[in-house]
């Protein structure tokens, strides 16, 4: 069934309105009216429930009196990687017409779905494989924690929280953990008992079942916050009177006792011997598969919006977000102080580290962190770390622009849809390691993570992406005229005082020295010289001048765009541009005369060697580390980290936009300060002479 059928749709309760993307998850089609009955203008045909809470049973009562139909929604089973408590939305959610998933006292829709037997067997052993690996469950901030296992077996019991409605609803009571308690001493007298309390009993937020069971030698109390998965993986059996976590070990191939009847329950995947199945009334007499539950209850039986789209979307799309997200949050876990950072950065930083786990702190110098204590200390590119900062933070980052960036120029403060974090080094720093050299000299890549590269690449490559995205588009060969047999080499302009030239540059560090050396190994070739787009703005250095570049170069491109140029060259010679890098995912034949993050793993020619990088990588690999792997995406406020592809598609869908009149505005007025600025710089350069 579908809200679509319904004219008129009523939400009763306030709550169920607090969700960003309601109408999303519902139906973006349908017309809401209030949220409690006093609100109705008109009788609803159908009435929106969240749950089993006091409110959804007044909402049951009132559209059972108005001869409503009932829907009733709740969270999904992989729901954000926060909790809604502070600030997550839910990125998925379920929908039910007929009760609801944790409610064994009538069927659902789950149950139906169950019962019909579909199998996406593949889908679904992909998807037990990625919540294995990355290790996801319905909240993703807490962290890993490994316990000491002093005993051969280790054996799970799950404790809920006083009040929790799936209790009830699954036929057990408050006595019926402490039952499950003592059986599963009983039946593993020789094992450890590991007893989990919710976190919200541990924040003193609500009570458990068996906070205080510390009277057996073989028990042990979880109290602290831990990553469900991990938790899983380190034991042998769990025992549940109805946790989602029952469901979840289940999925690692743990055996699971029941003693309450949750949704995955009577359908012979779980020990039933003292759930209450009677309350069932002869349902659930097939048996299923671990597949064909995954199935119904993951991938037709939950809904999911992506939130960066704000569509509706499948379970994977969620889970590429989720993989990101939990990454960079057990990553800066703690408090991280960033250092002299610009207004304008903080803004966009924020967007992109809204994360449970990571308290961020701005300082706008070295001298005001010395008195903090932090785990995690952040500058901007290759600023100077004090030694007296060693004993105040254990991990220190630095974080520069990504690959794919943006539309537009950074000059012109326009936002990033990418950055890059780097505790170790930092990418173009070939003078000591980096967090990019470390993933590249390790990357394997499975047969669906190459293909995942190859689509990049195609996406990259078909929509004509760059770094930054800026210059106009022909839909033909601007050097028609050219002999074809002449040798077409573009030497892209790079800023000269820029990090990557004096970290990964070695002999030649200017654009008048790359453009002789080229000219003097190939005389014959039509070059093309392409100034940094930041030089031409005028602001920064690396500009050569007029009759030098007329006398080394064929022709000088300032507004064509990087991906035209490079589909109409056969080779590029570079200093150390990442436009290197964009050619060789074109099929271009790269010559580097310095030492950027792509060279020396046998894709390139190379005029120096760097001694780190012994491996030759395919095309694959590199892509998929440095597009994957290194960077974060973020293309909008509020959403925290975005998937790599939807910061591709929506630079993509934006590669056409013009810069808005103020961006314009800026951009002129960022020109003549720089250009006051130099006047004003050689003036008092001059008088300082003459005095």
């Amino acid at each position: 069934m579908s809200l679509s059928l319904f004219n008129h749709v009523g939400i009763y309760g306030a709550g169920v309105l607090k969700n960003k993307w309601i109408q999303q998850f519902i139906g973006s089609s349908i017309h809401l009216i209030g949220f409690s009955a006093g609100f109705f203008k008109k009788k609803p045909d159908c009435v929106v429930i969240w749950g089993r809470k006091p409110s959804a049973i007044r909402g049951m009562r009132y559209a059972k009196k108005n001869k409503s139909k009932i829907c009733t929604i709740e969270d999904g089973f992989i729901r954000s990687v926060g909790l809604g408590a502070d600030g997550y939305d839910a990125l998925s959610m379920v929908v039910d017409f007929s009760g609801i998933y944790f409610d064994a006292h009538q069927s659902s829709d789950l149950e139906c779905l169950i019962n019909s037997g579909e199998d996406q067997k593949e889908r679904a052993l992909a998807l037990i494989e990625m919540i294995q690996n990355y290790e996801l469950s319905k909240y993703n901030h807490a962290p890993v924690v490994k316990l000491v296992l002093e005993r051969k077996e280790n054996i799970l019991v799950i404790d809920q929280t006083f009040g929790d409605q799936s209790i009830c609803y699954s036929g057990a009571d408050a006595a019926s953990f402490q039952r499950m308690l003592d059986i599963a001493i009983k039946n593993h007298p020789d094992a450890t008992i590991w007893v989990k309390t919710h976190p919200e009993v541990t924040s003193n937020i609500k009570k458990g079942h068996l906070s205080g069971v510390l009277v057996h030698d073989n028990v042990r109390l979880l109290t602290d916050l831990m990553n469900p998965i991990a938790l899983l993986k380190q034991m042998d059996e769990v025992y549940v009177v109805c946790s989602h976590m029952g469901f979840e070990a289940l999925m690692l191939g743990k055996k699971v006792h029941c003693f309450g009847v949750p949704w995955y329950s009577g359908w012979g995947l779980t020990d039933d011997t003292h759930a209450a199945l009677y309350i069932l009334n002869g349902r659930r007499n097939v048996s299923r598969s671990l597949t064909q539950l995954i199935t119904a209850a993951y991938f037709n039986y939950a809904r999911y919006v992506n939130p960066i789209t704000e569509k509706r979307c499948e379970i994977e799309d969620i889970i590429h977000i989720l993989i990101e997200q939990k990454k960079w949050n057990d990553l800066l876990r703690g408090r991280v102080a960033l250092v002299g950072f610009s207004p304008w950065k903080r803004r966009f930083i924020k967007d992109f580290l809204k994360l449970p786990s990571v308290d961020l702190r701005f300082f706008k110098s070295f001298k005001a962190v010395v008195s903090e204590d932090f785990d995690h200390l952040v500058v901007w590119g290759s600023a100077d770390i004090p030694n007296t900062l060693d004993h105040n933070a254990k991990k220190f980052w630095r974080m520069e622009d990504g690959f794919v960036r943006s539309v537009g120029l950074g000059a012109f403060l326009i936002r990033p849809v990418s950055i890059v974090l780097d505790d170790v080094g930092i990418y173009y720093d070939s003078t000591c390691a980096s967090r990019l050299d470390h993933l590249l000299s390790h990357i394997h890549l499975s047969s669906i993570k190459c293909h995942e590269a190859q689509l990049l690449i195609e996406k990259i490559v078909g929509d004509g992406l760059s770094k930054y995205n800026v210059g106009s588009v022909v839909s033909s060969d601007p050097w028609s005229w050219v002999e074809p047999e002449r040798r077409r080499i573009l030497v892209p302009g790079q800023v000269e005082d820029d990090a990557s030239i004096r970290m990964g540059a070695r002999d030649i560090c200017d654009n008048e020295s790359l453009l002789t050396t080229v000219r003097s190994a190939y005389p014959d070739a039509f070059i093309i010289y392409k100034p940094h787009p930041d030089v031409v703005a005028g602001l920064r250095k690396g500009h050569v001048n007029n009759p030098v570049r007329r006398q080394l170069a064929d022709i000088v491109v300032t507004d064509l765009a990087m991906p035209i140029c490079l589909k109409y060259v056969d080779q590029v010679h570079t200093m150390t541009s990442l436009t290197g890098f964009e050619a060789l995912l074109r099929g271009v034949r790269v010559f580097c005369y310095g030492m950027p993050f792509y060279a020396g793993w046998g894709l390139t020619v190379d005029r120096h060697h760097h001694n780190d990088r012994v491996r030759h990588l395919t095309l694959e690999e590199l892509v998929y580390g440095v597009f994957k792997e290194y960077p974060l995406y973020s293309i909008q406020k509020e959403t925290s980290l975005c998937a790599m592809m939807d910061a591709i598609e929506y630079v993509a869908t934006h590669r056409n936009d013009q810069l808005s009149s103020v961006q314009h505005a800026l951009s002129r007025l960022i020109r003549f300060r720089v250009k006051f600025l130099g006047k004003l710089k050689k003036s008092r350069a001059d008088a300082k002479r003459h005095t």
